[in-house]
């Protein structure tokens, strides 16, 4: 590994778009009932506050979360929030298992001093259809730098 070791995660490209644009023509289909018919029903607005909303909002907003790691440590970036841990804080990186609507997701958990976690928006491995292949050699990466950066 050379000294100026760096590597950045993305989530992986995917399906995320479609997804928006149903969000979005859910938003739009209520839209129009409330034009046309001058009020909106109760199934449309539960409709359109429980999937419409968050389909259109969420998957973009996972689109640019970027996780950037050097040797002095790990940099989180998302639309509305950023932030550092640095390596020295890390006690341990983990792989915790998920299970949301019927996937299993591996995700990095990172162990910090005083017991504390901190889960990592990327990388992630959704089973038992994987979008990412590689996680193991990504985790190892991430393990590897670790190691060569923690302080004795």
């Amino acid at each position: 590994m050379s000294d100026r070791a760096e590597l950045t995660f993305v989530p992986p490209k995917g399906r995320q778009w479609v997804v928006s644009l149903i969000g979005a023509a859910a938003l739009a289909a209520t839209a129009v009932q409330w034009y046309t018919v001058g009020s909106l029903t109760d199934e449309w607005i539960i409709f359109t506050l429980c999937f419409g909303i968050p389909a259109s909002i969420l998957p973009p907003y996972m689109a640019h979360v970027q996780l950037h790691v050097d040797a002095n440590g790990l940099r989180i970036r998302t639309p509305l929030k950023r932030s550092y841990i640095p390596w020295h804080d890390v006690t341990e990186v983990q792989v915790t298992v998920e299970t949301a609507w019927g996937f299993e997701i591996r995700r990095v958990t990172l162990l910090l001093h005083g017991g504390r976690t901190r889960k990592l928006p990327v990388p992630y491995d959704r089973s038992p259809r994987s979008l990412d292949p590689h996680f193991d050699l990504k985790v190892a990466q991430l393990r590897a730098l670790h190691r060569a950066t923690a302080r004795p």
